[in-house]
């Protein structure tokens, strides 16, 4: 499993991205763009909550390539991949909220 942290993108476009776009987002080193991070973030903001944000890719912008043809084992491992991560993290910061 592959595993990079870095910058992201909420888009309101459901695959409506231009090239002139991702190329914007490329040369900033965004790592992901998705749809749904800037609402939860914004809700955990004004309530005073913590957020994080896990995904798993389906597809790369920059190169074209997709996840979803044939069984879509590729983007279901990534699915799996990113609940694991997230399910681990919050383990571990409940683990050590409680030590303090």
């Amino acid at each position: 499993m592959e595993l990079h942290i870095g910058l992201n993108a909420s888009d309101d476009a459901f695959y409506g991205e231009t090239p002139e776009w991702i190329e914007m987002l490329s040369r900033h080193k965004l790592l992901n763009v998705e749809m749904e991070s800037a609402a939860i973030f914004s809700i955990a903001h004004i309530r005073g909550l913590k957020a994080a944000m896990v995904c798993g890719v389906a597809g790369n912008l920059v190169t074209a390539d997709v996840d979803y043809e044939g069984e879509n084992t590729a983007l279901v491992n990534a699915w799996e991949d990113a609940i694991s991560i997230a399910l681990e993290g919050i383990y571990r910061y409940e683990k050590q909220t409680n030590q303090e």
